[in-house]
């Protein structure tokens, strides 16, 4: 979560910038008073009488007239530099979510499959929607407190120099506010924010579980269960924002009272404990509660940002999570496949669960290799790591005699075609899917639906490549769902197709058709496939099977 910290100091001398001029506006409001209220103060003040004279007014009233016009003129200025800077700040703190959530969805993409295991979507998507924001939150409030605190230190200076009992009190009466709201308001709002994140992270889950499975729900006869899930997650996540949007308006009201309490206390002080008559504490009186005006916004700012950090302080542990995974260093050295696969010593186990124990075994190019076994027994298991998706605890994958290490993994992937049991299909037309992920070129688009004989199926009775699948394929039936599935897997023209119960979720007829199609188009290649069905199997010249850990040959 590195910052860019030149822009960093930029903001920070800007910030003083602004703090100053803040300062001179207030500053700059009293001696206008004091003339208007007294012409003889031009000739009592030192500095202002220097500038009557420098310029040769002809009249107090002339030197008065352009003292205002000189004022709207920097309070002008004033509101431009301000916009410019929170312009700025926006710019640096918001434009910080991009950067952001790139990052965490590079991680993401980037990441060991072994670490995706254990990953579910809603997750990812609330730390790059929601907080992948809040991060960007808590950077925006410390840069605003920042700029807030120069701006309170220069006026307690001022109100200080012109009378330090009377700034010391209201150092003190504000600073006491400020802990006492710290210890209260903002330790409930931590409270509030650390369930903000479980209540939202239920909220993701019942929502894209229940989107995700919508035909299944149209089956149920009473959708009571689901919808009550969704309300008491809906309900507890809103009630955190209701408690949070209360709290955060305390301190305001809170700091209001201590204001006008304290210019009150002031006047009575002043009149009471110096005998100052209202004419002569007027001056000092404007000056302060011009100060009060502009110091206790500032205040507020503080406590409203630093609560805005207290509320998404859960998304920096919850971002520097999703950050912090090793990426997958995939590189692509050459490696040549004219021979054979071999699995050697292969190893694998979930934690202390043991599913692969001492595999060997040889595919050798060209083969049309089955692996079947019982579900769960680790056939996709070994295929991930022929695959180099999973890196084998013990023992080496082998192709043409070169160790797949992280080296040249990513060349031997680029061999690779997978046909997996579930398709995803994003919602785009069919050349977006087909090419998924990789760069769009219509004619390698168009081959590989005509390997998968649906080319002239979607031009007949569609719009062609172009033509929209819907969220998921929705769409297209099952077996044109997998015919795309095909067509993704013969895109790149790879050398090996690896099948994993690419088929089971067909009807037979479909099965066999779609089956008889992929082994034609595989001829000249080297396929695997996971089925359970032997009529899947039946063109195989290989057969081994997996059972409890081993693999043992049946043809």
């Amino acid at each position: 979560m590195d910052v860019d910290k030149s822009k960093l100091i930029k903001l920070a001398l800007l910030s003083i910038i602004v703090s100053v001029v803040e300062v001179v506006g207030i500053t700059a409001v009293m001696p206008f008073i004091s003339i208007a209220s007294d012409f003889s103060y031009i000739a009592s003040n030192q500095y202002l009488s220097f500038v009557y004279q420098l310029f040769d007014f002809e009249s107090k009233i002339e030197f008065l007239l352009l003292f205002g016009g000189f004022l709207i003129v920097f309070y002008f200025f004033r509101g431009g530099l301000n916009i410019f800077y929170y312009a700025k700040l926006a710019k640096f703190s918001r434009g910080y979510y991009h950067i952001l959530a790139k990052k965490i969805f590079n991680n993401f993409i980037h990441r060991k499959y072994i670490d995706f295991l254990d990953l579910s979507n809603p997750d990812i998507t609330k730390a790059i929607i929601n907080e992948a924001q809040g991060v960007t939150t808590i950077i925006s409030s410390i840069l605003l407190i920042l700029s807030e605190i120069f701006i309170i230190v220069l006026i307690l200076a001022v109100m200080m120099y012109k009378s330090f009992t009377a700034a010391l009190f209201v150092f003190i009466i504000l600073g006491g506010s400020l802990f006492v709201i710290k210890k209260t308001v903002s330790v409930n709002i931590n409270r509030q924010g650390i369930i903000r994140e479980k209540y939202q992270k239920g909220f993701y889950s019942i929502i894209n579980s229940s989107f995700g499975n919508f035909k299944l729900l149209k089956l149920i006869p009473n959708l009571k269960l689901v919808s009550e899930k969704f309300d008491q997650t809906s309900k507890g996540f809103s009630d955190t924002q209701i408690k949070f949007e209360t709290l955060i308006h305390i301190p305001r009201i809170a700091i209001e009272f201590f204001g006008f309490s304290i210019v009150i206390l002031l006047v009575m002080y002043f009149m009471a404990y110096e005998n100052k008559t209202i004419q002569e504490v007027m001056p000092i009186i404007t000056l302060f509660v011009l100060s009060l005006y502009r110091l206790l916004p500032s205040v507020n700012r503080i406590i409203t940002n630093y609560n805005n950090i207290e509320y998404y302080s859960k998304s920096l542990s919850v971002v520097k999570k999703e950050i912090s995974y090793a990426k997958d260093k995939a590189l692509t050295q050459e490696v040549k496949f004219n021979k054979n696969i071999q699995l050697r010593n292969i190893a694998f186990r979930y934690g202390n669960k043991s599913v692969l124990n001492n595999i060997n075994l040889t595919i050798n190019c060209n083969d049309k290799v089955a692996i079947i076994g019982e579900s769960g027994s680790g056939k996709s298991t070994m295929i991930d790591i022929l695959m180099g998706v999973l890196q084998p605890v013990d023992g080496n994958v082998l192709v043409d005699g070169n160790t797949l290490t992280a080296k040249n993994l990513g060349s031997w992937r680029k061999k690779i075609g997978y046909i997996p049991q579930h398709v995803y299909l994003m919602d785009g037309d069919v050349s977006d899917n087909v090419s998924f992920g990789r760069v769009v070129d219509k004619n390698k688009v168009i081959r590989a639906l005509k390997i998968a004989h649906i080319y002239d199926f979607l031009i007949d009775y569609h719009e062609g490549v172009d033509t929209f699948v819907g969220d998921n394929g929705i769409k297209l039936s099952g077996g044109q769902r997998q015919r795309i599935a095909i067509a993704r897997a013969f895109y790149d023209d790879p050398d090996v197709i690896i099948l994993d119960e690419a088929t089971s979720a067909l009807d037979s007829d479909t099965e066999t058709i779609v089956m008889d199609l992929i082994y034609k188009a595989s001829k000249g290649k080297t396929m695997v496939v996971i089925a359970h069905r032997l009529s899947t199997i039946s063109n195989c010249n290989k057969v081994y099977e997996i059972k409890d850990g081993k693999v043992d040959v049946k043809k």
